[in-house]
C-alpha cells in the first residue's frame, strides 16, 4: 500500500509500506479521508518526542471496513486506544487512561491506504455522510470537550461568556511551517 511516512525532521516520504492485516478483535479500514492535525505538524517539525520516525501519522480519519464485523460499512475512527479496565475507562473518561495509545503516535496512522484498529474504535456513519466531513469528528469532539470543561469552570453556559477566540491557534512561525510542509509534502 502507499503511505505518507514521517521519516525525520521536516521530512515525509510517500512510499510503499506493508499492508496491515488485522489481529483478533481488529478491523481493516480503507481510508477515504484524513485530516492533518496540529500534532502531526508538531511531529513533522520535531516538536513531539512521542512520535518517533519512521511513522505513519494521521488520526483524524474515516473509511470503509474491508474486513471485520462491519464489512462494507462507512466508519469514522476513534483514534484513542485505551485499556477499558481502569477506573477512568470504566467511568467514561478513557481520555485519562494511563495506558492509552493513539494511532499516528503509538501505532501506524491513517496517512495510508489502509489501517487496522480495534473494532470497538469504529463509529458507524449515518447513511450518505461525506467521509471528508466525518474525518472532522475527532477535532470537533476535542473542541466540544473543551467547551464542556469551560462551562464547568465558569459555572454557567459558555454562551453567557464574553470571550472571543479567533483563528486556529497557529503562530506566524507555525503557519509558515505548515504552508511549507503542504507545499513540499503534497506537491
Amino acid at each position: 500500500m502507499k503511505a505518507l511516512v514521517y521519516t525525520g525532521l521536516n521530512e515525509v516520504t510517500y512510499r510503499e509500506e506493508l499492508t496491515p492485516e488485522p489481529q483478533v478483535g481488529e478491523a481493516k479500514i480503507r481510508i477515504e479521508a484524513v485530516g492533518i492535525c496540529g500534532s502531526d505538524m508538531h511531529a513533522y517539525h520535531g516538536e513531539d518526542a512521542r512520535r518517533i520516525p519512521p511513522l505513519i501519522l494521521g488520526h483524524e480519519a474515516a473509511g470503509i471496513v474491508v474486513s471485520g464485523n462491519n464489512l462494507g460499512r462507512n466508519v469514522v475512527l476513534n483514534p484513542l486506544i485505551c485499556c477499558r479496565n481502569c477506573h477512568d475507562c470504566r467511568s467514561g473518561r478513557s481520555n485519562l487512561c494511563a495506558e492509552r495509545k493513539l494511532i499516528g503516535m503509538n501505532y501506524p496512522g491513517a496517512f495510508a491506504e489502509f489501517i487496522t484498529i480495534p473494532e470497538r474504535n469504529l463509529i458507524p456513519l449515518p447513511e450518505g455522510m461525506n467521509p471528508v466531513h466525518a474525518a472532522l469528528t475527532e477535532p470537533t469532539a476535542t473542541s466540544l470537550h473543551a467547551l464542556y470543561l469551560a462551562e464547568r469552570a465558569l459555572h454557567r453556559p459558555v454562551s453567557e461568556g464574553r470571550t472571543l477566540v479567533i483563528g486556529g491557534g497557529l503562530s506566524n512561525r507555525s503557519l509558515a511551517k505548515t504552508k511549507r510542509f503542504l507545499k513540499i509534502g503534497f506537491s
